[in-house]
């Protein structure tokens, strides 16, 4: 009689996690993106460049890039509400706790641009 050996397979990864951990690293990069980008200047953070069609459009590609990061925020945190949603459904602990740190993500991505504000000046 033969016996099965001890060692356990993984699953395989369902499409819905793979799925999740490639629109997580986006975010992420993102997130990242949003945090160091910031207008060119030679003179300091609040000096513009002189000329006034440069500084504009400087302007407008950080207040778009701003406003994709509070978007980006607001969906993630609203990913996380939904996550601890379901997990005090299923009375899951762990899923709780990963609802809470997804929340607390996108709460900060949500206001990542008022705090590159406040370091930049």
């Amino acid at each position: 009689m033969r016996t099965k050996a001890l060692t356990k397979k993984k699953p395989p990864v369902k499409p819905g996690k793979k799925a999740l951990r490639l629109c997580t690293a986006f975010l992420l990069a993102l997130a990242l993106f949003g945090l160091f980008a910031m207008t060119a200047g030679a003179t300091g953070a609040g000096a513009g460049t002189g000329i006034t069609e440069v500084d504009s459009m400087f302007g407008n590609i950080t207040s778009i890039l701003y406003g994709i990061a509070r978007f980006a925020g607001g969906a993630v945190c609203l990913f996380g509400i939904i996550q601890i949603g379901m997990s005090i459904s299923s009375h899951d602990a762990s899923q709780r706790v990963q609802g809470f740190l997804v929340m607390a993500g996108g709460v900060i991505i949500f206001f990542s641009p008022t705090i590159i504000a406040a370091f930049t000046g």
